[in-house]
Protein backbone atom coordinates (compact mmCIF):
# COMPACT_ATOMS: atom_id res chain seq x y z
CA UNK A 1 0.00 0.00 0.00
CA UNK A 2 0.87 3.40 0.00
CA UNK A 3 0.44 6.93 -0.54
CA UNK A 4 1.21 8.72 -4.49
CA UNK A 5 1.39 11.98 -2.85
CA UNK A 6 3.53 14.90 -1.85
CA UNK A 7 4.65 14.99 1.77
CA UNK A 8 6.83 16.80 3.81
CA UNK A 9 10.55 15.45 4.64
CA UNK A 10 10.54 13.92 8.06
CA UNK A 11 13.39 13.00 10.39
CA UNK A 12 14.52 9.86 10.16
CA UNK A 13 13.60 7.29 12.73
CA UNK A 14 13.95 3.33 13.47
CA UNK A 15 11.81 0.82 11.91
CA UNK A 16 9.10 -0.82 14.25
CA UNK A 17 8.18 -4.09 15.62
CA UNK A 18 5.24 -6.54 15.69
CA UNK A 19 3.01 -8.72 14.88
CA UNK A 20 0.67 -11.26 16.54
CA UNK A 21 -3.41 -12.52 16.75
CA UNK A 22 -6.00 -12.30 14.56
CA UNK A 23 -9.63 -14.38 15.11
CA UNK A 24 -10.10 -18.05 14.62
CA UNK A 25 -8.14 -20.74 12.66
CA UNK A 26 -4.05 -22.03 13.08
CA UNK A 27 -1.83 -21.07 15.32
CA UNK A 28 1.56 -19.22 15.71
CA UNK A 29 4.40 -19.64 18.34
CA UNK A 30 4.33 -16.01 20.24
CA UNK A 31 8.27 -14.62 20.74
CA UNK A 32 7.45 -15.50 24.18
CA UNK A 33 6.42 -19.10 23.55
CA UNK A 34 2.53 -18.31 23.98
CA UNK A 35 0.20 -19.43 20.87
CA UNK A 36 -1.54 -16.93 18.99
CA UNK A 37 -4.55 -17.89 16.63
CA UNK A 38 -4.20 -16.26 13.39
CA UNK A 39 -7.18 -14.89 11.47
CA UNK A 40 -7.72 -18.27 8.78
CA UNK A 41 -10.69 -19.80 8.54
CA UNK A 42 -13.11 -17.01 9.29
CA UNK A 43 -16.43 -17.95 8.26
CA UNK A 44 -17.89 -16.36 4.42
CA UNK A 45 -20.11 -13.61 5.16
CA UNK A 46 -23.19 -12.00 3.01
CA UNK A 47 -21.81 -9.53 0.63
CA UNK A 48 -24.19 -7.15 -1.58
CA UNK A 49 -23.61 -7.94 -4.95
CA UNK A 50 -21.37 -5.40 -7.64
CA UNK A 51 -21.40 -4.38 -10.78
CA UNK A 52 -20.23 -6.19 -13.68
CA UNK A 53 -16.38 -5.87 -14.81
CA UNK A 54 -14.52 -4.41 -17.24
CA UNK A 55 -12.86 -7.17 -19.00
CA UNK A 56 -9.85 -5.32 -19.37
CA UNK A 57 -9.65 -5.19 -15.46
CA UNK A 58 -9.91 -8.52 -14.29
CA UNK A 59 -11.20 -9.20 -10.45
CA UNK A 60 -7.96 -10.26 -8.35
CA UNK A 61 -8.07 -10.58 -4.92
CA UNK A 62 -6.51 -8.05 -2.18
CA UNK A 63 -3.91 -10.96 -1.04
CA UNK A 64 -3.20 -11.77 -4.94
CA UNK A 65 -2.29 -8.03 -5.20
CA UNK A 66 -0.02 -7.80 -2.40
CA UNK A 67 1.74 -11.05 -2.81
CA UNK A 68 4.50 -12.21 -0.26
CA UNK A 69 7.11 -10.00 -1.22
CA UNK A 70 8.19 -6.55 -1.30
CA UNK A 71 6.73 -5.57 -4.42
CA UNK A 72 3.41 -6.74 -5.70
CA UNK A 73 3.30 -10.04 -8.34
CA UNK A 74 1.03 -7.84 -10.43
CA UNK A 75 2.67 -4.70 -10.68
CA UNK A 76 1.27 -2.33 -13.57
CA UNK A 77 -1.29 -4.38 -14.10
CA UNK A 78 -4.47 -3.21 -14.24
CA UNK A 79 -7.45 -4.98 -12.17
CA UNK A 80 -10.12 -4.91 -10.27
CA UNK A 81 -10.61 -4.91 -6.23
CA UNK A 82 -13.30 -6.03 -4.07
CA UNK A 83 -12.65 -5.13 -0.28
CA UNK A 84 -14.15 -3.11 2.96
CA UNK A 85 -13.29 0.15 3.43
CA UNK A 86 -11.63 0.53 7.12
CA UNK A 87 -10.31 4.22 6.78
CA UNK A 88 -10.83 7.07 4.39
CA UNK A 89 -8.28 9.42 4.41
CA UNK A 90 -9.47 11.82 1.48
CA UNK A 91 -9.89 14.90 3.58
CA UNK A 92 -8.02 18.05 2.92
CA UNK A 93 -4.14 17.27 3.94
CA UNK A 94 -4.83 13.99 4.22
CA UNK A 95 -3.73 11.08 1.75
CA UNK A 96 -6.01 11.41 -0.90
CA UNK A 97 -6.94 7.84 -0.76
CA UNK A 98 -8.27 5.22 1.56
CA UNK A 99 -8.06 1.34 2.81
CA UNK A 100 -10.35 -1.29 1.93
CA UNK A 101 -9.53 -4.88 3.44
CA UNK A 102 -10.51 -8.49 1.73
CA UNK A 103 -13.79 -9.79 4.42
CA UNK A 104 -12.79 -13.30 4.25
CA UNK A 105 -8.87 -13.64 5.25
CA UNK A 106 -7.02 -16.25 3.54
CA UNK A 107 -4.79 -19.12 5.18
CA UNK A 108 -1.24 -17.24 4.16
CA UNK A 109 -0.04 -15.20 6.75
CA UNK A 110 2.94 -13.95 4.65
CA UNK A 111 0.09 -12.04 2.21
CA UNK A 112 -1.64 -8.70 3.54
CA UNK A 113 -5.57 -8.60 3.16
CA UNK A 114 -5.80 -4.64 3.16
CA UNK A 115 -4.46 -2.04 0.35
CA UNK A 116 -4.19 1.72 -0.37
CA UNK A 117 -6.11 3.07 -3.33
CA UNK A 118 -5.07 6.67 -4.16
CA UNK A 119 -8.36 8.27 -5.48
CA UNK A 120 -7.89 11.77 -4.60
CA UNK A 121 -10.33 13.59 -7.39
CA UNK A 122 -12.77 10.82 -6.77
CA UNK A 123 -16.39 11.99 -5.21
CA UNK A 124 -17.86 8.97 -4.24
CA UNK A 125 -18.66 9.32 -0.66
CA UNK A 126 -17.95 6.07 1.29
CA UNK A 127 -18.35 5.12 5.07
CA UNK A 128 -16.21 2.65 7.08
CA UNK A 129 -17.63 -0.87 6.49
CA UNK A 130 -18.93 0.16 2.96
CA UNK A 131 -18.35 -2.77 0.23
CA UNK A 132 -17.00 -1.08 -3.00
CA UNK A 133 -15.15 -2.03 -6.20
CA UNK A 134 -12.47 -0.46 -7.52
CA UNK A 135 -10.66 -0.60 -10.77
CA UNK A 136 -7.32 0.88 -11.42
CA UNK A 137 -3.31 0.00 -11.64
CA UNK A 138 -1.54 -1.60 -9.15
CA UNK A 139 1.28 0.42 -8.30
CA UNK A 140 4.59 0.63 -6.43
CA UNK A 141 5.31 3.72 -4.68
CA UNK A 142 8.22 4.90 -3.26
CA UNK A 143 9.93 7.90 -2.71
CA UNK A 144 13.96 8.23 -3.17
CA UNK A 145 14.27 8.11 1.16
CA UNK A 146 12.71 4.87 1.36
CA UNK A 147 14.21 1.59 1.56
CA UNK A 148 10.82 -0.46 0.55
CA UNK A 149 8.06 0.74 -1.91
CA UNK A 150 4.41 0.58 -1.08
CA UNK A 151 1.67 -1.38 -2.98
CA UNK A 152 -1.24 0.51 -3.98
CA UNK A 153 -4.20 0.85 -6.33
CA UNK A 154 -3.70 4.07 -8.37
CA UNK A 155 -5.02 5.65 -11.50
CA UNK A 156 -8.98 4.51 -10.62
CA UNK A 157 -10.85 4.28 -13.65
CA UNK A 158 -13.84 3.14 -11.65
CA UNK A 159 -14.80 2.96 -7.90
CA UNK A 160 -18.36 1.59 -7.25
CA UNK A 161 -20.41 1.64 -3.90
CA UNK A 162 -21.58 -2.27 -4.05
CA UNK A 163 -23.33 -1.51 -0.54
CA UNK A 164 -22.92 -2.17 3.15
CA UNK A 165 -20.93 -5.19 4.91
CA UNK A 166 -20.05 -6.06 8.68
CA UNK A 167 -17.04 -4.05 9.62
CA UNK A 168 -13.79 -5.45 9.67
CA UNK A 169 -12.51 -6.57 12.51
CA UNK A 170 -9.11 -5.69 13.48
CA UNK A 171 -6.30 -8.23 13.93
CA UNK A 172 -4.46 -7.72 18.14
CA UNK A 173 -1.49 -7.30 17.67
CA UNK A 174 1.89 -7.24 19.89
CA UNK A 175 4.71 -5.54 20.67
CA UNK A 176 7.57 -5.97 19.73
CA UNK A 177 7.69 -8.49 16.62
CA UNK A 178 9.49 -11.44 16.01
CA UNK A 179 10.85 -10.31 13.20
CA UNK A 180 10.32 -6.77 11.21
CA UNK A 181 9.09 -8.70 7.79
CA UNK A 182 5.85 -9.32 9.82
CA UNK A 183 4.83 -5.73 8.92
CA UNK A 184 4.99 -6.24 5.83
CA UNK A 185 2.68 -8.93 6.01
CA UNK A 186 0.10 -6.59 7.73
CA UNK A 187 0.38 -3.57 5.83
CA UNK A 188 -2.72 -1.63 5.60
CA UNK A 189 -4.83 -4.14 7.81
CA UNK A 190 -6.95 -2.27 10.30
CA UNK A 191 -5.04 -3.51 13.98
CA UNK A 192 -5.24 -3.14 17.41
CA UNK A 193 -2.91 -3.06 20.27
CA UNK A 194 -4.38 -4.30 23.29
CA UNK A 195 -0.95 -3.79 25.23
CA UNK A 196 -0.23 -0.42 26.90
CA UNK A 197 1.81 1.45 25.04
CA UNK A 198 4.17 4.50 26.26
CA UNK A 199 5.45 7.73 24.95
CA UNK A 200 9.03 7.22 23.54
CA UNK A 201 9.60 9.81 21.57
CA UNK A 202 7.77 13.82 21.10
CA UNK A 203 10.20 15.11 18.67
CA UNK A 204 8.28 15.20 15.84
CA UNK A 205 4.64 16.25 17.63
CA UNK A 206 4.51 19.63 16.78
CA UNK A 207 6.08 19.34 13.31
CA UNK A 208 4.46 16.50 11.64
CA UNK A 209 2.09 15.07 14.63
CA UNK A 210 3.71 11.90 15.24
CA UNK A 211 4.98 10.21 18.96
CA UNK A 212 6.94 7.09 18.62
CA UNK A 213 5.48 4.21 21.09
CA UNK A 214 6.83 1.28 22.85
CA UNK A 215 6.22 -1.25 24.56
CA UNK A 216 7.42 -2.13 28.21
CA UNK A 217 8.26 1.75 29.13
CA UNK A 218 10.49 3.96 27.22
CA UNK A 219 13.35 2.69 25.00
CA UNK A 220 17.27 2.93 26.11
CA UNK A 221 19.40 4.14 23.95
CA UNK A 222 21.41 1.12 22.08
CA UNK A 223 24.90 2.49 23.72
CA UNK A 224 23.07 2.65 27.37
CA UNK A 225 20.94 -0.23 27.24
CA UNK A 226 21.22 -1.99 31.33
CA UNK A 227 21.16 -5.10 29.96
CA UNK A 228 21.40 -5.63 26.27
CA UNK A 229 24.66 -5.16 23.95
CA UNK A 230 24.39 -2.43 21.63
CA UNK A 231 23.41 -4.35 18.84
CA UNK A 232 21.01 -6.57 20.67
CA UNK A 233 19.30 -3.31 22.23
CA UNK A 234 19.45 -1.91 18.23
CA UNK A 235 17.19 -5.11 17.09
CA UNK A 236 15.06 -4.86 20.21
CA UNK A 237 14.49 -1.02 19.75
CA UNK A 238 14.13 -2.10 15.67
CA UNK A 239 11.37 -4.48 16.78
CA UNK A 240 9.58 -2.68 19.47
CA UNK A 241 9.06 0.81 17.70
CA UNK A 242 6.31 2.23 16.38
CA UNK A 243 5.13 5.70 15.01
CA UNK A 244 1.46 6.73 16.13
CA UNK A 245 0.63 9.45 12.92
CA UNK A 246 -2.43 11.72 12.61
CA UNK A 247 -3.52 10.73 9.15
CA UNK A 248 -2.41 13.87 8.24
CA UNK A 249 -0.04 15.39 5.52
CA UNK A 250 -0.05 18.92 7.76
CA UNK A 251 2.81 20.14 8.77
CA UNK A 252 3.43 21.99 12.05
CA UNK A 253 -0.71 20.99 13.01
CA UNK A 254 -3.08 23.21 15.16
CA UNK A 255 -4.23 22.26 17.10
CA UNK A 256 -1.51 19.41 18.11
CA UNK A 257 -3.02 16.06 18.18
CA UNK A 258 -2.69 14.04 21.04
CA UNK A 259 -2.71 16.68 23.27
CA UNK A 260 -6.15 16.91 25.31
CA UNK A 261 -7.88 20.24 25.31
CA UNK A 262 -6.89 22.83 27.93
CA UNK A 263 -3.60 20.91 28.55
CA UNK A 264 -0.13 22.10 27.81
CA UNK A 265 0.71 21.93 24.05
CA UNK A 266 2.45 18.20 24.15
CA UNK A 267 2.59 15.14 25.00
CA UNK A 268 5.39 14.38 27.66
CA UNK A 269 7.49 11.06 27.00
CA UNK A 270 6.65 8.17 29.75
CA UNK A 271 3.03 9.03 29.13
CA UNK A 272 0.68 5.72 28.26
CA UNK A 273 -1.89 4.93 25.77
CA UNK A 274 -4.32 1.45 25.69
CA UNK A 275 -6.40 -0.15 23.10
CA UNK A 276 -4.74 2.04 19.96
CA UNK A 277 -6.42 0.78 16.73
CA UNK A 278 -6.04 2.32 13.37
CA UNK A 279 -4.61 1.62 10.42
CA UNK A 280 -0.69 0.08 9.88
CA UNK A 281 1.10 2.18 6.76
CA UNK A 282 4.82 2.54 5.94
CA UNK A 283 6.08 5.96 4.92
CA UNK A 284 9.06 7.88 5.72
CA UNK A 285 10.91 4.40 6.31
CA UNK A 286 8.95 4.00 9.33
CA UNK A 287 5.75 1.89 10.03
CA UNK A 288 3.18 3.60 11.39
CA UNK A 289 -0.57 3.72 12.75
CA UNK A 290 -2.72 6.22 11.75
CA UNK A 291 -5.39 5.63 14.45
CA UNK A 292 -9.29 5.06 13.22
CA UNK A 293 -9.94 5.50 16.79
CA UNK A 294 -10.18 8.49 19.77
CA UNK A 295 -6.90 7.61 21.83
CA UNK A 296 -6.78 8.23 25.38
CA UNK A 297 -3.43 8.93 27.02
CA UNK A 298 -2.22 8.24 30.55
CA UNK A 299 -0.10 10.91 31.66
CA UNK A 300 2.82 9.38 33.32
CA UNK A 301 5.66 12.21 33.36
CA UNK A 302 4.71 14.99 35.75
CA UNK A 303 7.07 18.14 34.67
CA UNK A 304 9.27 18.63 37.54
CA UNK A 305 9.12 21.58 39.65
CA UNK A 306 11.41 24.80 38.62
CA UNK A 307 13.95 25.54 41.62
CA UNK A 308 13.40 27.66 43.83
CA UNK A 309 15.11 31.33 42.77
CA UNK A 310 17.65 32.67 45.32
CA UNK A 311 18.19 36.28 46.40
CA UNK A 312 21.84 36.37 44.52
CA UNK A 313 21.57 33.64 42.21
CA UNK A 314 21.75 34.33 38.67
CA UNK A 315 19.47 32.17 35.99
CA UNK A 316 21.51 30.78 32.93
CA UNK A 317 20.17 28.50 30.24
CA UNK A 318 20.64 27.36 26.11
CA UNK A 319 18.41 27.44 23.36
CA UNK A 320 18.38 26.19 19.90
CA UNK A 321 16.89 28.56 17.83
CA UNK A 322 16.52 25.71 14.97
CA UNK A 323 17.95 27.57 12.45
CA UNK A 324 16.52 30.91 13.05
CA UNK A 325 17.50 33.22 9.61
CA UNK A 326 16.48 36.18 8.57
CA UNK A 327 17.15 35.22 4.84
CA UNK A 328 14.56 33.30 3.57
CA UNK A 329 14.77 29.81 1.12
CA UNK A 330 18.03 28.80 3.31
CA UNK A 331 18.05 26.71 6.29
CA UNK A 332 15.14 28.57 8.17
CA UNK A 333 11.61 29.57 7.19
CA UNK A 334 10.69 29.92 3.56
CA UNK A 335 8.27 32.61 3.81
CA UNK A 336 7.86 35.73 5.89
CA UNK A 337 4.72 33.79 7.38
CA UNK A 338 7.05 30.97 8.56
CA UNK A 339 9.70 33.23 9.87
CA UNK A 340 7.20 35.31 11.64
CA UNK A 341 5.70 31.73 12.92
CA UNK A 342 9.04 30.99 14.21
CA UNK A 343 9.95 34.46 15.96
CA UNK A 344 6.75 34.45 17.81
CA UNK A 345 7.42 30.80 19.44
CA UNK A 346 10.96 31.61 20.21
CA UNK A 347 9.96 35.28 21.69
CA UNK A 348 7.19 33.10 23.60
CA UNK A 349 10.09 30.76 25.07
CA UNK A 350 12.47 33.28 25.81
CA UNK A 351 10.17 35.12 27.76
CA UNK A 352 8.96 32.07 29.53
CA UNK A 353 12.64 30.76 30.37
CA UNK A 354 13.51 34.15 31.85
CA UNK A 355 17.18 33.66 31.67
CA UNK A 356 19.61 36.38 33.00
CA UNK A 357 21.89 34.75 30.47
CA UNK A 358 20.73 32.88 27.57
CA UNK A 359 22.72 31.39 24.98
CA UNK A 360 21.63 30.60 21.60
CA UNK A 361 22.62 28.72 18.69
CA UNK A 362 21.83 27.77 15.43
CA UNK A 363 21.14 31.12 14.84
CA UNK A 364 22.47 33.05 11.25
CA UNK A 365 25.55 33.68 10.78
CA UNK A 366 25.57 37.20 9.41
CA UNK A 367 26.59 39.13 12.29
CA UNK A 368 24.43 41.20 14.41
CA UNK A 369 21.25 40.98 11.97
CA UNK A 370 19.25 37.98 13.08
CA UNK A 371 20.41 38.64 16.81
CA UNK A 372 19.15 42.04 16.61
CA UNK A 373 15.80 40.86 14.94
CA UNK A 374 15.28 38.12 17.90
CA UNK A 375 16.06 40.62 20.70
CA UNK A 376 14.19 43.45 19.39
CA UNK A 377 11.38 41.05 18.90
CA UNK A 378 11.88 39.81 22.43
CA UNK A 379 12.25 43.43 24.35
CA UNK A 380 8.91 44.63 22.08
CA UNK A 381 7.11 42.00 24.28
CA UNK A 382 9.24 42.74 28.24
CA UNK A 383 10.11 46.66 27.43
CA UNK A 384 13.38 48.05 26.04
CA UNK A 385 16.40 47.26 27.39
CA UNK A 386 15.00 44.28 29.03
CA UNK A 387 17.87 42.13 26.70
CA UNK A 388 20.60 43.01 25.25
CA UNK A 389 23.07 41.36 23.14
CA UNK A 390 27.04 39.97 22.89
CA UNK A 391 27.76 39.45 19.05
CA UNK A 392 30.87 37.43 18.04
CA UNK A 393 30.24 38.78 14.64
CA UNK A 394 30.65 36.04 11.72
CA UNK A 395 32.71 33.50 13.64
CA UNK A 396 33.50 30.76 11.60
CA UNK A 397 32.12 29.97 8.17
CA UNK A 398 28.86 27.62 9.12
CA UNK A 399 25.69 29.19 7.59
CA UNK A 400 24.73 29.21 11.65
CA UNK A 401 26.67 30.61 14.63
CA UNK A 402 26.03 30.80 18.38
CA UNK A 403 25.77 34.25 20.50
CA UNK A 404 24.87 34.90 23.95
CA UNK A 405 22.06 37.59 24.95
CA UNK A 406 21.90 38.63 28.39
CA UNK A 407 19.59 41.62 31.10
CA UNK A 408 21.93 44.06 31.77
CA UNK A 409 19.56 44.95 34.66
CA UNK A 410 20.86 41.79 36.55
CA UNK A 411 24.80 41.32 34.79
CA UNK A 412 27.57 43.49 32.85
CA UNK A 413 29.22 41.99 29.84
CA UNK A 414 33.25 42.23 30.89
CA UNK A 415 34.77 42.67 27.28
CA UNK A 416 34.12 41.53 24.02
CA UNK A 417 33.25 37.95 22.84
CA UNK A 418 36.19 35.25 22.42
CA UNK A 419 36.09 33.08 19.46
CA UNK A 420 38.85 30.38 19.14
CA UNK A 421 40.99 29.98 15.49
CA UNK A 422 41.27 26.39 16.28
CA UNK A 423 40.53 24.40 12.81
CA UNK A 424 39.63 21.20 15.20
CA UNK A 425 35.99 22.91 15.52
CA UNK A 426 35.67 22.30 11.80
CA UNK A 427 33.78 19.48 10.50
CA UNK A 428 31.85 18.76 6.89
CA UNK A 429 33.28 21.87 4.83
CA UNK A 430 32.63 24.39 7.43
CA UNK A 431 34.03 26.00 10.52
CA UNK A 432 31.76 26.26 13.66
CA UNK A 433 33.19 27.36 16.67
CA UNK A 434 32.66 28.22 20.06
CA UNK A 435 31.39 31.53 21.53
CA UNK A 436 32.87 32.70 25.59
CA UNK A 437 32.12 35.60 26.97
CA UNK A 438 32.96 36.70 30.91
CA UNK A 439 30.04 38.44 32.54
CA UNK A 440 29.64 39.86 36.66
CA UNK A 441 26.91 39.59 38.67
CA UNK A 442 25.60 42.84 39.40
CA UNK A 443 24.15 41.57 42.98
CA UNK A 444 27.37 40.33 44.39
CA UNK A 445 30.01 40.66 41.83
CA UNK A 446 30.87 37.61 41.00
CA UNK A 447 32.40 37.38 37.42
CA UNK A 448 31.96 33.98 35.03
CA UNK A 449 32.85 32.72 31.65
CA UNK A 450 29.24 31.52 29.69
CA UNK A 451 30.54 29.78 26.93
CA UNK A 452 27.88 28.43 24.11
CA UNK A 453 28.93 26.17 21.87
CA UNK A 454 27.47 23.48 18.96
CA UNK A 455 28.67 20.72 17.83
CA UNK A 456 27.96 18.93 14.49
CA UNK A 457 24.82 17.34 14.79
CA UNK A 458 24.39 13.18 14.47
CA UNK A 459 22.45 13.33 11.12
CA UNK A 460 23.62 14.37 7.50
CA UNK A 461 25.93 11.17 7.67
CA UNK A 462 29.07 11.06 5.88
CA UNK A 463 28.65 9.53 2.42
CA UNK A 464 31.61 7.68 2.49
CA UNK A 465 30.45 4.43 4.97
CA UNK A 466 34.03 3.33 5.52
CA UNK A 467 34.47 6.81 7.30
CA UNK A 468 35.41 7.67 11.14
CA UNK A 469 32.51 9.72 11.02
CA UNK A 470 29.79 6.79 9.57
CA UNK A 471 27.53 5.42 11.92
CA UNK A 472 30.23 3.20 14.08
CA UNK A 473 27.25 2.49 16.66
CA UNK A 474 27.56 5.75 18.49
CA UNK A 475 25.96 7.74 15.38
CA UNK A 476 27.19 9.70 12.74
CA UNK A 477 30.24 12.32 12.94
CA UNK A 478 31.36 10.77 16.09
CA UNK A 479 34.42 11.10 15.38
CA UNK A 480 34.46 15.00 14.39
CA UNK A 481 32.06 15.43 17.60
CA UNK A 482 35.03 14.06 19.73
CA UNK A 483 37.38 16.10 17.87
CA UNK A 484 35.32 19.44 18.69
CA UNK A 485 34.88 17.94 22.43
CA UNK A 486 38.77 17.22 22.85
CA UNK A 487 39.54 21.33 21.37
CA UNK A 488 36.62 22.93 23.66
CA UNK A 489 38.27 21.44 26.48
CA UNK A 490 41.96 22.56 25.66
CA UNK A 491 40.34 26.17 24.81
CA UNK A 492 37.86 26.33 28.19
CA UNK A 493 41.13 25.67 30.27
CA UNK A 494 43.10 27.95 29.03
CA UNK A 495 39.98 30.69 29.02
CA UNK A 496 40.13 30.08 33.07
CA UNK A 497 43.73 29.26 33.62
Amino acid sequence: MGFETSLPMRPALLLMAALLVACGGGETPEADGRAVPLQANVPAVALPACPALDAAAPLADIVAVQGAGERSPMEDALVSVRGVVTADFRGAGQFGGFYIQQPTPDRDPATSEGLFVYAPDNGVTLAVGDYVQVSGRVREFQRASEATPLTQIADVGDLVLCGAARPIRAVNLTLPVRSLEVFEQIEGMLVRFEQPLTVSGNFALGRFGELQLSPRGRLYHPNNHPTLEPAAARDFNARSLLVLDDGSNVQNPSPIPFVAAGASATRRAGDVVKGSEGILTSAFGTYRLQPTVPLAFEPRSARPAAPAPTAAGLRVASLNVLNFFSTLGQRGAATEAERQRQQDKLVATIVELDADVLGLMEIENDGEATLSRLVDAVNARLGAGTYALRSPGVPGTDAIQVASIYKPARVAAVGNPFVPADPDFGVDGGLRPPVAQRFVSLANGGGFWFVVNHFKSKGSCPADAASADADQGQGCWNAARVQQAQALDRWVADLVA
